[in-house]
């Protein structure tokens, strides 16, 4: 069973936090890094995304936003767009298709993560 968690770009400081949503469509999270106290931390909305359940092949934890390269060549799309849509995982490219097979699957130790659509849009433009 993979572990539920999200993360978020916290409004101060302005750090990604990591942790749980506190409440249905709040938008503070539940930060257990601070030697088990746990503290509270508003994030802001947009930026919230949650845990893919994989790592990339550093071991990065992966979340919806993050943005890693296209393997397979394609000269209208570099780079892909981890994203929920209906009822899982998957990739958004970054001419805006979505791809039918699921971003949820052992090619994940693959893949590196380069960013994510907050802080490197730029990356989705190239």
């Amino acid at each position: 069973m993979r572990e539920i968690k999200f993360r978020g770009l916290g409004v101060e400081p302005r750090k990604w936090i990591y942790g749980y949503l506190a409440g249905a469509g709040q938008i503070m999270f539940w930060d257990e890094t601070d030697n088990g106290n746990g503290l509270m931390f508003q994030v802001m909305p947009v930026t919230v995304g949650q845990y893919t359940g994989l790592k990339d092949k550093k071991g990065k934890e992966i979340y919806e936003g993050d943005i890693i390269p296209r393997t397979e060549p394609s000269k209208k799309c570099r780079w892909l767009e981890i994203i929920w849509h209906e009822c899982g995982f998957y990739y958004k490219c970054s001419c805006g298709r979505i791809f039918t097979y699921p971003a949820v699957s052992g090619d994940a130790t693959k893949v590196e993560v380069i960013g994510n659509i907050y802080e490197n849009p730029e990356l989705l433009n190239g």
